[in-house]
Formats: C-alpha cells, sequence, structure tokens
C-alpha cells in the first residue's frame, strides 16, 4: 500500500498532461497512471467532464482513504467535472461496475479524431472505450479508406467506427455482448452512419468465423484484439498460449492483398 500523499502526484500528472484537455471537455484521456506514477492502488481517466477513479488498493479502506484524497484533488483542480465516478476492483459487482462518487449524471460521449464515440462508464469493469488505443483508431481512420472490415471482439466497436470515419465500405462488427453492439450502434447515429443490422453480430467469435468461411465471406482487413483470457463453449481466447491459433483461424477470411492486424504487439500479418 502506498504511504505517500497521493496529491502530489497528481498535481505532476495533472501538469504533464495539460496539452490533452481540450477548451470543450469532449475528450478522454487517462490523467493518472498509478501503476508508473508511483500509486499502484490509483488510476484515474477523464471521459469529457467525468473522471473515472479506479481503485485497486487490496484492502478495500485503505483504497477508500486514496479515493477521497483524490477526489478533494480533482474538485479543487478541475472544477470543470461535472461528475466523478469510483471503479473498486475488491468491491460489490455494483461497486466493479462504478457508482457515482459526486455529480448526478455522467458523460455519454467522447470525441477523438474528430470522431465521435458513445461511452457508457458504468457498462462493465472498464468504461467501455479504451484509453490505450488511441493511435491505433487514428491509424484505422486514415489507412482503410474503401476497405471492406471485419472487427473481431468488437466490444462496443470503436475500431469499426473509427473504420467508417476513415471512409471504409463496409464494417462488420462481431462480440458476444449484444449490450456492446447495442453502444457501437449508438457511436454510428452520433455520426450519422448508417446502421445495417446484419453488421453488428451477437455470437461467438469461433461460431461465426466458422460459418463464414463456410459462406466464403472475405475482408480487406480483419481486426483480432480479444479479451486477455475468455471461454465459451465454442473454443477459448488464451492470449499467452493461443494466440497462433486465433490469427490461423482468421486468415482464410482476407482477400489476396489484405491484412488483419492483431493483438500481439501491433504486428500486421499478410496474407500470402
Amino acid at each position: 500500500m502506498t504511504n505517500i500523499p497521493i496529491t502530489p502526484l497528481l498535481e505532476k500528472a495533472l501538469i504533464s498532461r495539460a496539452s490533452l484537455i481540450d477548451p470543450k471537455h469532449e475528450s478522454a484521456f487517462r490523467l493518472f497512471n498509478g501503476f508508473i506514477e508511483g500509486c499502484p492502488e490509483l488510476a484515474i481517466d477523464v471521459y469529457a467532464s467525468t473522471a473515472v477513479t479506479h481503485n485497486y488498493a487490496d484492502d478495500f479502506e485503505q483504497g477508500q482513504l486514496l479515493v477521497q484524497e483524490a477526489h478533494q484533488f480533482l474538485i479543487a483542480s478541475l472544477n470543470w467535472l461535472r461528475a466523478g465516478i469510483i471503479k473498486t476492483r475488491n468491491g460489490t459487482q455494483d461497486e466493479k461496475r462504478g457508482v457515482l462518487l459526486f455529480g448526478t449524471e455522467f458523460d455519454r460521449k467522447i470525441k477523438e479524431h474528430d470522431t465521435w464515440y458513445a461511452i457508457d462508464p458504468v457498462l462493465n469493469r472498464d468504461a467501455s472505450f479504451y484509453l490505450d488505443t488511441r493511435f491505433l483508431r487514428k491509424w484505422i481512420i486514415e489507412n482503410l479508406k474503401g476497405k471492406t472490415v471485419l472487427n473481431t471482439f468488437a466490444y462496443t466497436g470503436s475500431f469499426g467506427v473509427a473504420a467508417l470515419k476513415g471512409g471504409a465500405s463496409r464494417v462488420v462488427q462481431i462480440d458476444l455482448n449484444r449490450e456492446f453492439l447495442n453502444l457501437a450502434k449508438s457511436s454510428y447515429t452520433l455520426n450519422g452512419f448508417p446502421i445495417r443490422k446484419g453488421d453488428f453480430i451477437a455470437r461467438d467469435f469461433f461460431e461465426q468465423v466458422s460459418n463464414m468461411k463456410r459462406t466464403n465471406t472475405f475482408f480487406d482487413c480483419v481486426l483480432i484484439d480479444p479479451p486477455f483470457f475468455s471461454s465459451t463453449s465454442k473454443g477459448r481466447v488464451d492470449q499467452v498460449h493461443e494466440s497462433a491459433r486465433r490469427i490461423n483461424k482468421i486468415r482464410p477470411l482476407i482477400n489476396d492483398g489484405g491484412f488483419s492486424h492483431c493483438d500481439q504487439q501491433c504486428a500486421f500479418c499478410q496474407r500470402r
């Protein structure tokens, strides 16, 4: 457990992130990454004008003391925040998903690379939008114009939204959870993209990919960024031991000259 005051660490972090705060407060960024900034029990993200604090402390009570100090800092230093959410790793299911720390209503959308993304900070244990793939979304916007794209393990569909923003001719989103895909549809609406029912598939990855093989369905680009580990009756995801299996699973879906973007250190796997 960190014994030093958290406020000086947060002050330093805020100074270093000052350039990320846009005047309209529409963007999203990580304000404090305690794992590398001196307090591994805490992380703070900002989504528009909503702060999301992650309490990773093993001891719930001690973690709450850190959260309280961080809360006071946020209120004093970022007076434009309208809501704060706390997610507690070792709390109840609701506490893991997040509860309001202050304010009455959290933000439902953020803007990145001139693209709107719908968010729901209490939908899941994370905040429904991964900040660390910001530059991948930028690459997708800049490089997939005119391409057909399959976004597997889509979650809330941000890669697919980025592809459409960049002019992709078609994007198919696959995720087992329909609720996640519904948030992707909200992102489409925010950007004025048409919602085609057949392009949102709530189905197991292994089952759907096998079906696409049988129907000779091909794409110019396949995006594959699954969770670290998951298991269903149709197959399992194990990023440590079975990454090659997933890559080989989607290779037959890639057009000649196409490619996939995989989860292994941003490696690109060309089909020969």
